[in-house]
């Protein structure tokens, strides 16, 4: 089996590709024109952290496409760019560190992360890296079952998640 599945993307990729380019142009729009804490807050919120775990929760087997990794790299560029425009803006989200933008700096690290949390799966039980569903039986989209390291890579992911936005 390839690392990356080249294939064309779905619609549902396609669909979430657009929505988050609309949803990155209202968070480019409120940095830039709109009231700072009142909108910026629940939206950085959103745009980082829900993101980014959905990116390992809905889009596991998307990640495998080199064309959506890439795409969601690009993204992850465009964090890093409001990273360093909003750092100084004094955008504050209550619990995390002053500026309360530094989970945007941890895109590009979460979708390496991912890829290399694939790599261990693979070297460890020849089997790609999959999301637990609720029950934990089996993976989201019940293509197979779940195993224990499938498990202890996700709470990886999901530590660093909370890890890259609190540094």
């Amino acid at each position: 089996m390839a690392f990356f599945q080249r294939k064309p993307l779905l619609g549902f990729e396609i669909g979430s590709l657009l929505a988050y380019t609309l949803l990155t142009g209202v968070v480019v729009g409120a940095a830039a024109y709109g009231p700072q804490e009142a909108l910026l807050r629940p939206l950085l919120l959103t745009y980082t952290f829900e993101v980014q775990l959905l990116l390992y929760v809905l889009f596991y087997q998307s990640l495998r496409n080199p064309v959506f990794f890439a795409l969601c790299c690009l993204f992850g560029g465009l964090h890093l760019l409001l990273y360093y425009l909003l750092r100084h803006s004094g955008v504050h989200i209550a619990g995390a560190p002053p500026t309360g933008c530094q989970s945007l700096r941890a895109t590009l690290p979460l979708l390496l992360l991912f890829q290399c949390l694939r790599l261990v799966s693979l070297a460890a039980q020849a089997l790609d890296l999959v999301c637990p569903a609720k029950h934990g039986q089996f993976d989201i989209y019940h293509e197979r079952r779940v195993t224990l390291l499938d498990i202890v890579l996700l709470l990886v992911y999901l530590l660093a998640v909370v890890l890259l936005s609190l540094v």
